[in-house]
């Protein structure tokens, strides 16, 4: 008599390296598709500060000019806006939807130095106020 042996088969371990195999590559697309994502993140996080950075410098330069006693003719000719008697300011654009917003005093010390959101009409801002 011959006897029958109970185990497994070509097709019970045929199934499960299919859906081993399977299962590994779903993972591994979505671990492709993190980090593409990251790293489209960082790029625009890159390009956020490099913006900054440059309205940042834009704005700075304004202001040693500005320290420079220029008149009050040539502020305006500059397109300064002067909103109070004790206050100048003016913004600097940084993107499409960023400015940076200045407001110093005559003695040329910051009181606002603040980014404002600008998109669908509103504002927000973000920022340091001293």
């Amino acid at each position: 008599m011959k006897k029958k042996s109970i185990g497994v088969g070509i097709g019970v371990s045929s199934l499960m390296m299919i859906f081993t195999v399977l299962g590994l590559t779903i993972f591994s697309l979505l671990s492709l598709l993190q980090a593409n994502l990251a790293y489209e993140n960082s790029l625009k996080y890159k390009n956020s500060v490099v913006d900054y950075i440059n309205g940042d410098s834009e704005a700075m330069k304004l202001k040693s000019k500005l320290e420079r006693k220029e008149t009050l003719k040539e502020r305006e000719r500059n397109n300064f806006q002067v909103t109070y008697k004790e206050y100048i300011h003016y913004q600097v654009k940084i993107n499409d939807k960023d400015y940076l917003d200045v407001i110093l005093d005559y003695d040329y010390n910051v009181i606002r130095w603040t980014v404002i959101n600008y998109f669908n009409g509103f504002y927000g801002s973000r920022g340091f106020d001293f």
